[in-house]
């Protein structure tokens, strides 16, 4: 699979590099496809293609320079990605979703209503305090559910149409039949 790939992709070099190898086999094609004889200029009209070529080789040789010494340059030490400057940072001083989160709540708290347990820490000393918050599901915690529990409440008072025999089932099944036939031939 991978050697499927890398000819791929020197097909592909090959043709950035060297435009001019591709030009008479494309007008080829789109006169074989437009059904006449060269609709379209010629590639080599359009563009200077072998200026292409004179143009990409020394881009290709200072890429690849630049690839080195990127290669070459020495990494520095891999430090966490949301450290912040901390030396010793441990779970206490973590983001959360709450904090990145907490003006939109706050501006959008009259659909949301966010329930907020503890309090805010005030003062210059606060003394040590818990504070949690969460933002139920407006649609699912306010519609679905009670809407769902509703329905399922009301329809529990066709549980003895359930008997648990085959015949009544099978009666159940008959008479829609019957009713969908009158009603289509009405």
């Amino acid at each position: 699979m991978l050697a499927a790939m890398g000819i791929l992709s020197l097909a592909c070099a090959g043709i950035g590099l060297v435009p001019v190898l591709m030009a008479k086999p494309l007008d080829r094609v789109v006169s074989t496809l437009s059904g006449t004889e060269q609709v379209l200029p010629s590639l080599d009209n359009l563009v200077n293609l072998s200026w292409l070529t004179v143009l990409a080789i020394p881009l290709l040789v200072v890429g690849f320079i630049l690839w080195k010494w990127a290669a070459a340059t020495p990494r520095g030490k891999e430090q966490p990605t949301w450290g912040c400057g901390y030396l010793a940072p441990n779970a206490r001083m973590q983001y959360t979703a709450s904090s990145f989160a907490d003006g939109l709540v706050q501006g959008m708290g009259w659909v949301l209503w966010p329930k907020i347990q503890g309090g805010r820490v005030r003062g210059f000393f606060p003394f040590p305090r818990r504070f949690q918050s969460h933002v139920p599901d407006p649609v699912l915690d306010r519609v679905a559910d009670p809407g769902l529990n509703g329905a399922a409440f009301l329809l529990s008072g066709l549980r003895f149409l359930q008997a648990g025999h085959m015949s009544i089932y099978l009666m159940y099944i008959l008479l829609t039949l019957l009713v969908l036939l009158i009603w289509m031939v009405v």
